[in-house]
């Protein structure tokens, strides 16, 4: 069985990918990216990704 934390981290990868073509061209705020993500503030790991997404 896979530790908890490694399940979030997949399904926050996964997410991204889907949310990144999703709500390209809408101006998004962090804040925002960040609730529709489900992901925890402060989580360094996704902090990068986020930013990645260019919107």
């Amino acid at each position: 069985m896979k530790p908890k934390k490694e399940k979030y981290e997949e399904a926050v990868e996964r997410n991204l990918k889907g949310f990144a073509s999703k709500w390209k061209g809408k101006k998004l705020t962090k804040e925002e990216i960040y609730m529709k993500l489900g992901i925890r503030k402060g989580d360094d790991q996704f902090d990068a990704q986020v930013d990645a997404i260019k919107l």
